[in-house]
């Protein structure tokens, strides 16, 4: 019943909450930052969340910038190369059907409808730049959601002890120690589930940007941010990055490139997997069916933003599920009467 509950108020409320409920956890993963500059240069509390704040949003438009400037000029880079890239991928695909037709009669006819006239690559890039053009009305929202995000984060991370007492007045006494044990659960495996996966991306992007700088790949500083902002997708990842460009290498027959990048992908995906094992342990260990089982659910209830919602919503379930035994466990047993 908890969960239908919980599941009702993300898919409703989440859309006109988010703002503030991301500053809330933003504030929370400051949080020991802040303590330790309040502590160490005896700043001041508001004055320490300034810095960060300041800090960090210093840090994410110059990296956002120089992202988009590395990936514009890899989009005119490969944007002439497309026409000749899908009349390999056409030839190909009519050579296997033509050496499947040997084989599978019922194939017969098929080679012959299979085609890409010119004008239809010309219509797909108009269908991407529509989209993209569809896409920026939405990006001043998008600012200023992340805007009201942080000022959120400031308040509430400066006045952080005001706003708990506050809020355990009004609670009944009863429900207090629970509501602590509840808090301290889901902010710390929200925290360290967020942390975990922000490192998990730091790192396939350094060695993305690595491999590619080895390989003498243009563009491999975009690349490794690709990369990483597609390590918060679920199973596929950087291959995103590294499969699409493998094949395309093959098509041109750039085979040396190819393993090289295949190699490439392995390697990161055995890193990747001995870090997340070191860092994430026996406190966030769900087994890879229950992810697929959280992510495709999250998916059907809240869309693509499900990705991330799916596992924060199991996360918030476990912590649930053990405060709920905790109490159990407390409560005292009846004594027998005599």
């Amino acid at each position: 019943m908890i969960g239908i509950a919980l599941i009702a108020i993300l898919k409703y409320l989440f859309p006109l909450l988010a703002p503030f409920l991301l500053g809330i956890i933003f504030a929370c993963l400051i949080e020991p930052l802040v303590e330790r500059i309040d502590t160490r240069l005896k700043v001041g509390r508001k004055l320490a969340v300034s810095l960060i704040l300041v800090a960090l949003v210093i840090a994410v438009f110059a990296v956002t910038g120089f992202s988009l400037l590395a990936f514009y000029q890899e989009a005119q880079r490969l944007i002439p190369k497309i026409p000749q890239l899908v009349s390999r991928v056409v030839n190909i695909t009519r050579e296997i059907l033509e050496y499947g037709t040997k084989y599978f009669p019922q194939l017969t006819g098929i080679d012959r409808n299979f085609g890409l006239p010119p004008e239809s690559i010309g219509q797909v890039l108009r269908s991407l730049i529509i989209g993209v053009l569809q896409f920026l009305p939405r990006f001043p929202q998008l600012l200023f959601a992340v805007g009201l995000g942080g000022v959120t984060a400031y308040f509430f991370s400066r006045d952080k002890k005001s706003i708990s007492r506050l809020f355990y007045r009004v609670l009944p006494h009863k429900w207090q120690l629970a509501t602590v044990d509840l808090k301290t659960e889901v902010l710390t495996s929200v925290s360290r589930f967020i942390r975990v996966e922000c490192i998990l991306a730091l790192i396939s992007t350094c060695l993305t940007m690595a491999f590619f700088a080895f390989l003498n790949t243009p563009a491999a500083v975009a690349y490794g941010f690709l990369a990483g902002i597609l390590d918060f997708l679920p199973v596929l990842g950087p291959g995103l990055v590294y499969i699409p460009l493998a094949v395309m290498h093959l098509l041109f027959h750039n085979y040396f490139q190819a393993v090289l990048l295949i190699g490439a992908y392995f390697l990161l995906l055995l890193v990747r997997q001995v870090t997340e094992f070191k860092l994430i342990g026996e406190n966030l260990n769900l087994h890879p069916l229950v992810s697929i089982f959280v992510i495709y659910i999250g998916i059907q209830l809240f869309g693509f933003a499900g990705i991330l919602f799916g596992p924060l919503l199991i996360i918030i379930l476990r912590a649930l599920y053990r405060v709920l035994m905790g109490l159990e466990k407390r409560r005292p047993n009846p004594r027998p009467s005599p």
